[in-house]
Order: C-alpha cells, then sequence, then structure tokens
C-alpha cells in the first residue's frame, strides 16, 4: 500500500470516528431530554455511563489526529481536516460531558426545581442537536 493511501485510509478512519462521536452525542443529547421531560432516573444513568463512550472516543481521535501529524506530515488541505478535528473534537466532547451534567442534575433535583431553573433547556437541546447534525 502506498504511503497515500494509507494516509487516506486513516483520514477516513478519522471522519469515521468524528461521525460515530458525532452519532453518540446527538442519541445523549435526545435521551437527556426525554430524562428531563419524564425524570426519568434509569435513562440519566444511561447517559451518565455514555459519556465515558464519548470521552474514550474523544481520547482515540486525538491520537489518530497527532499519530496522523507525527507519521505522515500533512500538509495544506490535509493538515487543515486534522488540526480542524482536534478543535472540534474538543468542542464535541463538552457538548456529552453538558449531556451528562443535565442527566445528574435530573437524579439530584425535585423536577419543579429543575424547571424553574432551566425552562430553555429543551429547545436549546433541539438546536444543539440539529448544530451537531448539521456538522
Amino acid at each position: 500500500m502506498t504511503a497515500r493511501l494509507s494516509f487516506e485510509n486513516e483520514l477516513q478512519l478519522l471522519r469515521d470516528n468524528l461521525t460515530e462521536m458525532g452519532h453518540l452525542i446527538e442519541d445523549a443529547i435526545e435521551k437527556c431530554m426525554h430524562a428531563f421531560e419524564t425524570q426519568d432516573e434509569v435513562l440519566a444513568r444511561e447517559i451518565i455511563e455514555g459519556d465515558r463512550n464519548i470521552n474514550d472516543i474523544e481520547k482515540t481521535i486525538e491520537a489518530r489526529c497527532l499519530s496522523l501529524i507525527l507519521k505522515q506530515q500533512p500538509v495544506a488541505r490535509d493538515l487543515r481536516i486534522v488540526t480542524t478535528a482536534l478543535k472540534v473534537v474538543t468542542d464535541m466532547e463538552r457538548i456529552g460531558d453538558h449531556a451528562a451534567d443535565i442527566a445528574e442534575l435530573i437524579l439530584r433535583e425535585k423536577r419543579e426545581q429543575i424547571y424553574n431553573l432551566v425552562k430553555h433547556i429543551p429547545q436549546m437541546a433541539k438546536v444543539t442537536k440539529s448544530m451537531v447534525h448539521d456538522s
């Protein structure tokens, strides 16, 4: 296999990892809003557990990016793809953390208290999910 073909395969794996992470985050947001609306503590715990998967894939993506930079020394467009992935993955992981934080809030607080504090979370979640999907 040529070096360029190997590099293209690694870039595709990187894209696949980012897509998988996006799906995990979309799922976490959707579950979070359902748990928020229904006060489903089992689902809230599932979201918190799922955040570990998001964190793991973030580490995988970061390692893949660094490996590509060190081993392949990409330039121009290829370098922009890899460095953008490094930047985006941090923001994506933070969205997953926010979903887990809301799930923890569901476990700690009574519904009325939560609702009065965060009336706009369902709409914010809808917009966030749309933004993650579009990216």
